[in-house]
């Protein structure tokens, strides 16, 4: 995956990136948008210094109340 940087925090090193191109095309829906329900990002914790896959559905925000 191709980021860019657009601003980095002065107080801690936290990036906020825009995604500029990506390698595979597999984990991308019909309409071009990332599926997450494929593509399983890892976030990093800083303080720790530990990774975190995501992808796991948590829930339905439409259908939270039903």
């Amino acid at each position: 995956m191709h980021l860019q940087v657009d601003t980095v925090s002065k107080r801690c090193y936290n990036p906020l990136v825009r995604v500029i191109d990506t390698v595979s095309t597999k984990a991308l829906n019909e309409n071009g948008k990332i599926d997450y329900h494929v593509f399983k990002p890892v976030l990093f914790e800083f303080p720790t210094y530990e990774y975190f896959v995501t992808g796991e559905k948590a829930g339905d925000c439409a259908k939270m109340n039903k």
